[in-house]
């Protein structure tokens, strides 16, 4: 029957097996946390590595310890490889290679040849404490900055002091190298990594969670075919830029005569033009503009602090480049064309307003024989006239 520490040292593993199997079950359910595969494997390691030590099991002390290490190094290492990972940084394997192998013959030496328990909590300990600050150090500039993950990289650079202190302290709480044992320190060791193994695993989760969601909302953002921005995407994104850069053109585009690209060659070949045509797009933006699949044919860009003129010319230049655009291969004798709508909006403008502008604006173009840029100075002038 098991004593009352026995049963409070087995809740260490029992923690670490069940975090372990939830973390390969997320991973499971969604592959694209392929860095938590390493911190279930980490986890469930090191629940056995503990199991075998709290059980005596084997019983000869020295092959106790050998298989107990074995797992545990496994674990600093499965542990490391999916903190770089989730980082989004490369393992450094070399040093991390020698610094493994260092470990283990330490404790190999200090078990089999001069047997001392102490010296082994400071190789372990010193140990995990390295290896969690490399892989700390690496993802230094890859984590994200919001809070959960701020709050994650601190739990851990305080997993690794305490473990240094614990190390410290060790020698000051029993004799001999085997008295450690019911005392307060191995009472607060026990409970310390509890505590670090539920919240670690409980906030990296979370930042999971808010990752999937945040994926998922940026998804709902773009368009599927060509990669741009949708409707709601853009809408989104134009709205923070107002808020910050209120004056703004607008260039609202429509491919010529689409409909007959979809009867005649199928719909595609409409798609490739789709997505040729917001290649195009992508490549006259700058850093800062908006583009968007609004719909359809139709396509949208948003220019912040960008006079009529110099949007005039961004619409010109993209009109001869899809001029351009060779469809022999898939549409032969097609011309590919399209009609702008462009205009300047000071601030105080919302973006319903400035689409229903430049949306007349191009079916002005359209009128006038598409496959040119109308923009709202230019419709002035000519009713002028």
């Amino acid at each position: 029957m098991m004593n009352s520490e026995t049963l409070l040292a087995m809740t260490h593993p029992a923690l670490a097996f069940v975090m372990g199997i939830v973390f390969v079950a997320v991973w499971a359910g969604f592959k694209q946390f392929s860095s938590f595969v390493y911190f279930g494997l980490a986890y469930i390691s090191y629940g056995l590595g503990m199991t075998l030590q709290t059980l005596l099991w084997p019983s000869d002390e020295v092959l106790n310890v050998l298989l107990a290490t074995l797992l545990y190094f496994g674990a600093v290492l499965l542990f490391y490889n999916g903190l770089v990972r989730y980082g989004g940084a490369k393992p450094k394997w070399l040093p991390v290679a020698a610094l493994t192998v260092l470990a283990l013959v330490l404790r190999i030496y200090f078990t089999d040849v001069l047997s001392d328990r102490i010296v082994r909590i400071y190789v372990l300990n010193g140990f995990i404490a390295i290896i969690f600050a490399l892989g700390l150090w690496q993802i230094r500039q890859h984590f994200r900055r919001s809070a959960l993950d701020t709050l994650m990289f601190v739990l851990t650079g305080t997993f690794i002091v305490a473990g240094l202190l614990r190390s410290i302290w060790a020698p000051t709480t029993h004799e001999d190298s085997f008295g450690y044992d019911g005392t307060f320190y191995w009472l607060l060791t026990q409970v310390s990594l509890n505590v670090f193994l539920v919240v670690f695993a409980l906030l990296l989760i979370l930042v999971a969670g808010s990752r999937a969601l945040e994926k998922m909302r940026l998804l709902g953002w773009h368009d599927g075919l060509t990669g741009l921005s949708n409707r709601t995407g853009f809408r989104e994104k134009v709205g923070r830029h107002m808020r910050r850069q209120p004056g703004f053109s607008l260039i609202l585009i429509d491919l010529d005569h689409f409909k007959q690209v979809n009867d005649r060659y199928g719909h595609s070949v409409g798609d490739q033009l789709l997505v040729l045509l917001a290649e195009r797009i992508q490549h006259s933006t700058r850093l800062g503009d908006v583009s968007a699949r609004y719909g359809g044919e139709e396509f949208m860009l948003f220019l912040p602090n960008t006079d009529e003129a110099a949007a005039v010319g961004v619409a010109e230049r993209l009109r001869r480049d899809i001029e351009l655009v060779d469809l022999d291969a898939v549409a032969p004798g097609w011309q590919c064309t399209a009609s702008f709508g462009v205009a300047e909006f000071p601030p105080g403008h919302t973006v319903n307003d400035a689409y229903k502008t430049v949306d007349r604006l191009l079916y002005e173009a359209k009128y006038r024989g598409r496959n040119c840029v109308v923009s709202a100075s230019a419709e002035r002038d000519a009713r002028s006239i």
